[in-house]
């Protein structure tokens, strides 16, 4: 079957042609994009539809930003096809991404979302952990990140499996059915959109990486722009969701609220970082160690994984 590849795209000019490009190199050629200019005021528009000589290529413009998942859910509204990309506009597909994602809903008929792995990269597509390196080497000593299957609606109220939307392929009903891409939130939407598409269905893992997912300047990650009332907010339409409230036990529900607000404390704490604002992180991390207190000390150490991290992005070691 053909995928529908939907690109929100709100000043993305200097990054967008690199995007379609990553889409045009897929291995496979059975597709469609649909660029949703969100309100742009640079030369995003222009540089995305110098691409439209493609017939598989559409561009469709919002009279105002309107924000992300708006932007989303007019693509997906126009989406040709059953299977549904939500591709940010500056993220780089690598080359087999659709053909070994679509693979995977073809051998799980009952999922509605398959899910890959993806790599931080810069503004550049350099890694922003070069194999070898001290960062990578420390990385190493950590125990592997969890990769959820089937029924995972508790594993994502806890926390988010699936960084950016290019590294996960959608059944197009079920994204829209679930309300996923109308919940209004302004913060943690990613988190609040495969949530609410997970009580539709089972998710499969691809244990491979089909994205690279580029951190640049303007980005909201960051920028450290994320408001600690709006990730609030986010928690509270998802976990007060009658799907959710109907399937997870209530005191499951509580302690998965608990360490779902302690995460988002802890990252809104790792952005004051990345905007090299690290005191202001201070807050944000006390509270969310309050939240969990048994995880305290390894939230304590986690930051000053984030610490380090951030040193050595800025102040990069050779192998």
């Amino acid at each position: 079957m053909a995928v529908s590849v939907v690109i929100p795209a709100y000043n993305a000019g200097p990054y967008i042609a690199d995007t379609i490009r990553s889409v045009l190199a897929q291995t496979r050629s059975d597709w469609e994009i649909i660029v949703v200019d969100d309100g742009s005021t640079d030369d995003t528009g222009a540089v995305a539809q110098s691409f439209t000589d493609d017939r598989r290529i559409r561009y469709v413009r919002q009279p105002e930003n309107l924000w992300v998942l708006k932007a989303r859910y007019r693509g997906t509204e126009l989406a040709l096809h059953s299977r549904v990309m939500l591709l940010d506009a500056d993220d780089l597909l690598r080359p087999d991404a659709l053909e070994v994602l679509e693979a995977a809903l073809d051998a799980n008929p009952d999922a509605v979302c398959a899910y890959g792995k993806h790599i931080r990269v810069d503004r550049n597509g350099q890694p922003l952990t070069p194999p070898g390196g001290l960062k990578a080497r420390l990385r190493k000593l950590k125990a592997p990140e969890p990769t959820p299957e089937g029924w995972i609606v508790p594993n994502f109220l806890e926390r988010n499996y699936i960084a950016t939307g290019g590294q996960a392929l959608a059944r197009r009903d079920a994204l829209l059915d679930t309300g996923s891409l109308e919940t209004g939130v302004r913060a943690a939407e990613d988190w609040a959109c495969w949530t609410l598409l997970a009580t539709a269905g089972p998710f499969v893992h691809v244990d491979r990486v089909v994205l690279e997912y580029r951190i640049v300047p303007a980005g909201i990650s960051m920028s450290g722009s994320i408001r600690h009332d709006n990730v609030m907010k986010a928690l509270d339409v998802v976990f007060n969701d009658a799907r959710i409230r109907a399937t997870v036990p209530d005191k499951l529900r509580r302690t998965l609220y608990a360490k779902r607000k302690a995460h988002a404390l802890r990252y809104a704490a790792s952005l004051c970082v990345n905007s090299n604002r690290a005191a202001a992180a201070l807050k944000p991390l006390l509270a969310a160690m309050r939240a969990v207190p048994l995880e305290a000390p390894s939230y304590a150490v986690s930051f000053l994984g984030v610490l380090l991290a951030h040193h050595l992005n800025r102040h990069p070691q050779t192998p």
